[in-house]
């Protein structure tokens, strides 16, 4: 009795612990483990709304401060986190000696990050942000039009007299990472207190995401308390939408990471400015920025690949040349905690062997297979040339993850019993023949049929031989006499 009450108390545990995983089951693909480094603990307070909002969306969330020496990102290889949010733009070091490779490697593991910089940023994390293709540089941020400025407000960034905590509108790559701007009507008003930075090289890898006004400049930090509007303090380079605020990466292996300047975005400070409804500002655009980051949306998952002859089913491991097939696959995206049907128009196929040969759009249309994704496919003749081809599905957007789908198919010839009988181009070919044919034996039948062919020509001495025996006769004649 014992045993089985122990068995029931177990399968009873078991049970529960089901049913509320199913229920706090965290949206994002990539874990619910996220680490968040500090330069002290205590400082949470000031980013509480912000970890409430990773708690609400049931992200196991752990804190710890640079300096701790059981700060790890990998153990073996393996991630101890998911997800790392760095908001300690001063520290000089993580942990036991974590560098900037061993950041590349976390990602290169599979981790996602966000990462913040600052005023008067160490020397490691300029090492991290370069690591990412950034440069960040120590400049300070000015506008003397769309800075926010609240009398009452106890924080002194928020005063007047120094206006660099400005507001912008100016995003950009909008549709896959900040999905709740983008299908709302609401106006943009996110506020920043940070440090630009420019992106070092083109990659289609990295997305800006937030730029500066255009009314915007820079100065040098250490000129701010004493700030003028004598234009020599401006920065020409870095003036207006050439001052990147926030930077979006993701990296080969889907891995993601945000680049930030500003910790101060995600404070309890500026989630708490402009509260109204029809604004989109602090906390939504965090919010956006993290489930993108933390992979809850922009995901793309191809299932259901499939090709075959067309008038038929079946998926045979080799054509001939010119057959007409029919090929296609299913694609879903990952959107708010479940997979919906991926709308597009631009999914492209290609047939290669080295070059390609046939390039051609896939049409879109309702799966049969399933209600969470859409068919794309397409029916076209394979081309006249045999050997072995790779069929290829490379689709790369921003913000979305990539997809690269290769099969490879053999195209075989035709056998010498399945050529044509006559081709088409050939019939000069055949007539000339015909005509040689039918002129030899017209020719044979009247050489041999004919009587004109027959008769042999009758010979006729020549006058001269007639002569010569005319006079040997007249000799004769004179001798005799």
């Amino acid at each position: 009795m014992r045993v089985v009450g122990i068995c029931s108390i177990r399968f009873v545990a078991f049970a529960l612990s089901a049913i509320y995983g199913a229920f706090s089951a965290n949206n994002s693909l990539a874990g619910n483990k996220v680490l968040i480094v500090l330069p002290s603990v205590t400082e949470k307070s000031n980013f509480s709304k912000f970890i409430s909002q990773l708690e609400d969306r049931d992200y196991d969330v752990s804190i710890k401060a640079n300096t701790d020496s059981d700060l790890k990102l990998l153990e073996r290889g393996k991630l101890e986190y998911n997800h790392v949010i760095f908001l300690c733009p001063n520290c000089r070091r993580y942990g036991k000696g974590i560098d900037h490779m061993d950041i590349s490697r976390f990602v290169k593991a599979g981790g996602n990050m966000v990462f913040s910089m600052g005023p008067s940023f160490s020397p490691l994390n300029d090492n991290i942000s370069s690591e990412f293709g950034l440069n960040f540089q120590n400049l300070a941020l000015v506008d003397h039009i769309n800075y926010y400025n609240d009398t009452k407000a106890d924080n002194p960034k928020f005063s007047s007299s120094s206006r660099n905590t400005i507001f912008t509108d100016n995003m950009y790559n909008t549709d896959h990472i900040l999905t709740h701007f983008s299908q709302s009507s609401k106006k943009a008003q996110v506020y920043y207190n940070g440090i630009p930075h420019t992106i070092k090289r083109k990659s289609p890898l990295i997305a800006n995401i937030l730029t500066a006004p255009l009314s915007t400049y820079t100065i040098p930090e250490s000129k701010i308390s004493a700030h003028s509007n004598s234009d020599s303090l401006a920065s020409d380079s870095l003036s207006g939408s050439n001052a990147k605020l926030v930077t979006a990466i993701q990296a080969r292996n889907n891995a993601r990471a945000v680049f930030i300047g500003s910790p101060d975005m995600l404070s309890n400070d500026f989630f708490s400015i402009n509260k109204k409804s029809q604004i989109y500002s602090n906390e939504l655009f965090s919010q956006d920025l993290t489930k993108w980051a933390f992979q809850e949306t922009g995901v793309l998952k191809a299932d259901n690949l499939h090709h075959h002859k067309k008038g038929e089913t079946e998926q045979l491991p080799r054509y001939r040349i010119k057959d007409t097939i029919i090929f296609g696959l299913d694609l879903s995206i990952y959107d708010g905690g479940k997979w919906k049907p991926y709308k597009a128009n631009d999914v492209q196929l290609e047939i290669r062997m080295i070059d390609p040969y046939i390039r051609t759009n896939l049409d879109p249309s309702v799966s049969k297979n399933s209600k969470s994704a859409t068919t794309f496919s397409k029916e076209f003749m394979l081309p006249d040339r045999y050997g072995t081809f790779k069929f290829v599905v490379n689709y790369k957007r921003t913000g979305l993850s990539s997809l690269l789908i290769e099969k490879i198919i053999p195209i075989e010839p035709l056998r010498h019993d399945q050529f044509p009988r006559f081709l088409t181009q050939a019939y000069p070919y055949y007539t000339s023949s015909l005509l040689l044919l039918s002129g030899f034996v017209i020719i044979c039948y009247m050489f041999i049929f004919s009587s004109k062919f027959n008769q042999t020509p009758s010979s006729q001495p020549s006058s001269s031989s007639s002569s010569s025996k005319g006079k040997s006769h007249s000799g004769k004649k004179d001798k005799s006499n």
